[in-house]
């Protein structure tokens, strides 16, 4: 899989109508090394609506992927809505919020661990707060995946600090989704979060 990781150029004012030319020519180059068979997938990365229906209009291959900033503070249902209908899978980055993984140590989240630690799961499953991110991005889509709690509708890129950290992260994998109720407790509890912060730069800007 190979991705446009930006829709614009750098040292170029983001209201330049050279971004539109430079990434359409990117992406003509991407489908044609797809048709000679010289890499298998092709995507984009931090596209807005905007940028993917311009997209659209000239593409003879649909990008595959949209690898975009995602977590409960930074949903971007209305983008995952539009990519999901055309047939786009997002990939979410910075489940944590960026760098430095602002997210776990969020003050909304610590005043609320009381009310989650009142619940306990039959089969006693232990939830790190890096694996309730996690499980959010993993499990929410767009706007039909708000409740969503059992079914995974998407994909989730992480970085990790050390092999413990890395571990950590994979055993998400591993946990029951249906059945937990503190994750059901946790999961509302971020969804509830109403500040909308980006962490990473946004792309939002350029034309």
């Amino acid at each position: 899989l190979i991705m446009l990781h930006w829709p614009g150029v750098s040292k170029v004012s983001p209201d330049s109508e050279i971004h539109k030319e430079k990434r359409k020519n990117a992406y003509r180059g991407l489908e044609k090394c797809l048709k000679e068979g010289k890499i298998r997938a092709i995507g984009v990365s931090n596209y807005h609506v905007r940028h993917l229906e311009e997209l659209l209009t000239y593409c003879e291959i649909p990008p595959s992927v949209n690898q975009i900033e995602a977590h409960p503070m930074w949903p971007q249902e209305e983008l995952i809505d539009f990519c999901e209908n055309k047939g786009i899978t997002v990939v979410k980055y910075s489940p944590f919020g960026g760098g430095g993984a602002p997210l776990l140590d969020d003050e909304f989240v610590s005043s609320q661990e009381r009310e989650v630690a009142d619940v306990t799961d039959d089969d006693e499953q232990a939830w790190k707060p890096s694996q309730i991110l996690l499980a959010w991005s993993l499990l929410r889509g767009g706007r039909k995946n708000r409740d969503n709690n059992t079914t995974l509708c998407g994909a989730v890129v992480v970085k990790a600090s050390s092999k413990e950290r890395m571990l950590e992260n994979y055993k998400v994998l591993e946990k029951d989704f249906s059945n937990s109720k503190y994750l059901s407790r946790a999961l509302k509890v971020w969804d509830s979060v109403k500040t909308r912060k980006k962490f990473a730069w946004d792309s939002d800007c350029v034309t």
